[in-house]
């Protein structure tokens, strides 16, 4: 449950538009000075397939846990910085409106199951900070930095420190994975191939096309349109399917998180199977699975419930 690519790019919108002038610029270089340095000396180290794996495998990290390679080329104090911009913007308005942590309740809920968490979760330079947001909407979000949201309609759903904990658990884990910074990395990566394509399509295209047919009107042009098509909806399909992988690694992060918290995993199912019947998977989730962002509710469960046994066997501390 995370605000996926879409929070992403509203980040550094929002960064853009609210940040400091220094503090844009200085991310702006970050960025441009990560990738660079990172694929600059690629065409001198990678001379065939094998040298292009071990390339990858040598500038990308391995996540926590899972040992999952990835491509991580934004630093994380840059990503720290646009998180905490981010995340301050958003409570600005929610606190205009009068809906930040107002009820003592439910937030000594959150304040009592996120603590446990934050304490194992092995990031003590972090300045980790949650809230609770008094909206009807069913959603909890993380940004870089160890910023938490959640939007108490969500809390129909946990209705118990366990119920709660399988919610923060997966907040908690998408910081500890730095998720966050690997889409953001993943955009760039993508955003290159783009310009690539856009620089090559003029050049491959009257291969393509016989030279009878170019001579049409808009021939050359109308083709030019389809590759921006295929483009943009391969730049989403791609998109998706890291979301999907992202997602389905904080969820098993988080039973082990759960689980060395004290929170026994075990008990993490029922909360989806809630979250399930409350709010079924779409008719014909099925179809348009490879599309979404988030695997559906119904996948979830099955692979929480294959993974938790597994976390409390090797975690679990009452």
């Amino acid at each position: 449950m995370i605000l996926t690519t879409m929070l992403a790019l509203s980040a550094m919108t929002a960064a853009r538009a609210a940040g400091p002038e220094e503090l844009r610029a200085q991310a702006g270089f970050a960025l441009e000075q990560s990738y660079q340095a990172a694929f600059g000396n690629m065409r001198y180290e990678a001379q065939s397939l094998a040298d292009m794996q071990r390339w990858w495998r040598e500038h990308t990290l391995g996540a926590p846990y899972t040992g999952r390679h990835r491509p991580i080329f934004v630093p994380a104090e840059q990503a720290n910085k646009l998180g905490a911009l981010v995340y301050g913007s958003m409570l600005a308005k929610y606190r205009k409106d009068g809906l930040i942590d107002n009820d003592p309740v439910a937030v000594a809920q959150l304040k009592r199951v996120c603590d446990r968490l934050i304490a194992v979760a092995d990031q003590p330079a972090l300045e980790w900070e949650y809230h609770l947001i008094s909206t009807g909407a069913v959603n909890a979000f993380a940004v870089a930095g160890g910023k938490i949201g959640v939007l108490q309609g969500i809390l129909k759903y946990t209705e118990d420190d366990y119920g709660l904990a399988v919610v923060l658990s997966h907040e908690v884990a998408h910081v500890v994975q730095r998720h966050l910074d690997e889409r953001l990395s993943e955009i760039i990566l993508i955003q290159l191939a783009n310009v690539a394509g856009d620089i090559a399509a003029p050049h491959f295209l009257p291969v393509l096309i016989p030279k009878h047919l170019a001579n049409i009107a808009n021939m050359t042009a109308t083709v030019h349109q389809i590759y921006n098509l295929f483009s943009y909806e391969g730049t989403r399909l791609a998109m998706a399917g890291f979301g999907r992988t992202q997602e389905a690694e904080a969820d098993y992060v988080g039973l082990i998180l759960m689980a060395k918290a004290g929170y026994d995993p075990l008990l993490a199912p029922a909360f989806w199977k809630r979250m399930l019947k409350g709010m079924p998977d779409p008719k014909f989730a099925q179809l348009v699975k490879w599309w979404r962002d988030h695997p559906l509710t119904s996948e979830r469960i099955a692979s929480v419930e294959r993974w938790a046994p597994e976390a409390r066997d090797g975690y679990y501390k009452p």
